[in-house]
């Protein structure tokens, strides 16, 4: 197993510098997919760093991608598999993969530090108001986000039902309100979600009230970006239950 020198994790295959090697890793889905090509002709230049494309076997939780920002805010974009294998559901995830790297190199990118004491959930915050942000300019080129969509509440919904605790309320608050935020680019009428929703209701009622505040609370206040220090710490509220000095 190699050591990738750029992030110090284990990964299968070597780094691979995208000024050489970026047209191989993505040929397939350039050839395959119309929407992905479209998306790539177009968003792809507005990324001035270097973007390092790394095969790693070791991306948990169910993740088919992981985008890392160096310091030298040159991107690493880890992949299970390189070249990147024929698939819609591949093509949608580095489509996104590359939106989120698009957002941040043009300062655009919502961002909560995470404090050294590491008690604020940041990174869930963030992903909560920026998936939603990204899935809107891919579904804008025609990635079918109802069949992706589909697939992953269908596959959360066993695990759902066979939880007894919950290891932390809070995170499981604001990943449901980013699926909301989410399933809402597809209109009122997305079934999957209704159904999600009925089984997460009934399991967690007590969250409902909380999860509800929070999700009304972005979309009248429309994050788009970077927003002020008050707005950021009026959502911590919300989203923490606690007024913050």
């Amino acid at each position: 197993m190699a050591i990738c020198p750029l992030l110090r994790i284990p990964c299968d295959g070597s780094w691979i510098d995208e000024r050489r090697r970026e047209e191989l890793v993505l040929k397939s889905l350039l050839d395959n997919f119309p929407e992905f090509r479209s998306f790539y002709q177009n968003e792809r230049k507005k990324i001035k760093s270097n973007i390092y494309w790394v095969e790693c076997d070791k991306i948990s939780g169910g993740l088919k991608g992981y985008t890392a920002t160096l310091p030298s805010r040159d991107f690493a974009i880890l992949l299970k598999t390189i070249p990147a294998p024929i698939d819609s559901s591949n093509a949608y995830n580095v489509a996104y993969e590359l939106g989120h790297c698009v957002r941040i190199f043009e300062r655009k990118a919502f961002a909560i530090p995470t404090p050294p004491d590491g008690r604020m959930d940041a990174s869930y915050i963030n992903t909560m108001i920026e998936d939603p942000l990204v899935d809107s300019i891919l579904l804008n080129y025609g990635f079918d986000l109802k069949s992706e969509y589909e697939t992953q509440l269908e596959a959360e919904i066993p695990s759902i039902l066979s939880i007894t605790t919950l290891p932390n309320e809070t995170v499981t608050k604001i990943l449901y309100v980013k699926k909301k935020l989410c399933c809402g680019l597809l209109g009122d009428d997305f079934k999957p979600w209704s159904e999600f929703e009925t089984v997460f209701g009934s399991k967690f009622p007590h969250l409902m009230v909380d999860i509800d505040k929070i999700y009304t609370f972005i979309k009248r206040n429309n994050f788009r970006q970077n927003e002020s220090v008050e707005k950021v710490k009026k959502l911590l509220e919300v989203v923490y239950g606690v007024e913050l000095t």
